[in-house]
């Protein structure tokens, strides 16, 4: 999208430039409130800070410091108000990613950014505060960390198919989940899979043995009835 920052930053429009560096360029406003009032815009045309990735954004928000103490030693004012405007509703006139620095000097009739706007919530602060941390995202090392955690997994998965030659869709699926954790650090050998499928038939023989001795004792108790059953004597 081309728009004027985009121009000012390629030198088609000229400016009073003040700093410039491969990611973004300061330069005073034309229509400035107060002396010195600079506005730094990224190169690149990025419409707000939401769609900036963070290393670009540090990268401005450096100049913005940069310029700052520049203004400082240059003007030497009394202080600073620094902000964006971003979106038509924030009177964002122009869709790309300014930050202006404005100068401030004791007496110059000017206000606190609080004053900008006077819009009283209708809701309670802990409410508010509640519907904006329900959105937050995770952040990028986060993100980074996760997915390298999953792509280690699917690899150590991969890495077992190739070693035991099943699928972990197969029913072997469930031995390899039960595993002691160690071994999926080792080659699991054919020797310690072969130990590992003998003692599950040991445990499943152990259970079946089990069953049929107390299905033996059933039949007994049974048969014992039937036989005081058949020794009872009329009346």
């Amino acid at each position: 999208m081309e728009c004027l920052f985009c121009k000012i930053a390629r030198g088609e429009i000229k400016s009073e430039k003040i700093y410039e560096d491969d990611k973004s360029i300061a330069f005073l406003d034309v229509n400035p409130c107060a002396p010195g009032h600079t506005v730094v815009v990224p190169k690149q045309h990025f419409s707000s800070i939401l769609d900036m990735d963070d290393e670009l954004l540090c990268s401005v928000f450096k100049t913005v410091k940069k310029v700052t103490k520049m203004i400082k030693n240059g003007l030497k004012p009394d202080g600073f108000t620094i902000g964006i405007n971003q979106g038509e509703a924030a009177g964002g006139r122009i869709p790309h990613l300014n930050i202006h620095i404005i100068p401030r000097f004791v007496g110059d009739k000017g206000a606190m950014i609080q004053m900008i706007v006077r819009n009283q919530p209708t809701e309670d602060l802990s409410t508010i505060a509640g519907k904006i941390k329900s959105t937050e995202e995770l952040p990028d090392y986060i993100k980074r960390e996760i997915e390298q955690k999953n792509n280690l997994e699917e690899k150590r998965e991969e890495k077992f198919d190739d070693e035991i030659g099943v699928s972990m869709d197969s029913p072997m699926e469930k031995m390899a989940l039960h595993l002691e954790p160690e071994m999926e650090k080792k080659e699991l050998s054919e020797e310690k899979l072969e130990k590992y499928e003998k003692e599950e038939i040991k445990e499943k023989e152990k259970k079946y043995k089990g069953k049929e001795q107390k299905d033996k004792e059933e039949e007994e108790l049974e048969e014992m009835e039937r036989i005081l059953r058949r020794m009872q004597i009329p009346r």
